[in-house]
């Protein structure tokens, strides 16, 4: 297995990183290695770096979106190709990586595209929907989206969709049913979110027109990106 960078962002959330880096450990085979991006949290960056696992710490970056492009910068300065983005409430299953690798591989031999999980969220039903996280490379993002992983322009969901859909317009983007992640990501209780969590989405709700409508002066119809979807998602079947 080539040397993939498996990159956790992690913002004051220890006790749920720790858990998803054992997930990774026991269902991960092959060439990898594990990178921590600490949003803002000296204290839990210390931890783990006591415990052994390559940490990184960054300034207050607001935004997920600012935190998935530090995964692709990181990789790209380690000299690395091959990168995975997770966030800290994602447990992997067995083989989640290997089979992604794999159908990477078959679909895109010249290592030029993206593969996107199986994401399963919370205790609903699996399936297809704009991806949250996968496995791309440095190559791929550099000579097919400019060097551009995820548009600051955008935050959080609107951020993973609108980097889903510009890869989907490519003919790259490859959904893997094999390869299955749960997602604890409290939705549907929301007793469960820590503050860290609700404060990321107070300003989620109010954007919505306004993202939209970004989404719209680039000629997205909605028509046009379920289109998309669905195509996306009969490729990760059939093939």
């Amino acid at each position: 297995m080539d040397n993939i960078n498996i990159c956790f962002m992690s913002r004051k959330r220890l006790d749920r990183l720790l858990i998803a880096v054992k997930k990774v450990e026991e269902n991960t085979s092959g060439d990898y290695r594990i990178s921590l991006l600490f949003d803002d949290d000296k204290e839990s960056y210390e931890h783990c770096k006591a415990l052994g696992y390559n940490c990184y710490l960054y300034q207050p970056q607001q935004e997920c979106v600012r935190m998935s492009n530090n995964c692709f910068k990181l990789t790209k300065e380690m000299g690395l190709n091959y990168f995975v983005f997770l966030n800290d409430d994602m447990e992997v299953h067995k083989d989640w990586l290997s089979e992604a690798l794999k159908e990477f591989k078959v679909t895109f031999p010249d290592g030029m595209g993206y593969v996107s999980f199986n994401i399963l969220h919370g205790s609903r039903l699996g399936g297809f929907g704009i991806s949250v996280a996968g496995l791309t490379t440095v190559s791929f993002v550099d000579s097919y989206l400019k060097g551009i992983f995820m548009d600051e322009t955008f935050i959080h969901n609107e951020g993973d969709g609108e980097l889903s859909y510009r890869i989907m317009l490519l003919d790259k983007f490859k959904w893997c049913p094999q390869s299955i992640i749960h997602h604890n990501h409290y939705i549907g209780n929301p007793s469960l979110m820590d503050e860290t969590y609700r404060a990321s989405h107070v300003h989620f709700n109010p954007d919505l027109v306004k993202r939209k409508s970004m989404f719209q002066e680039r000629g997205w119809t909605d028509e046009m990106l379920k289109n998309l979807l669905e195509k996306a998602k009969l490729k990760g079947v059939a093939q």
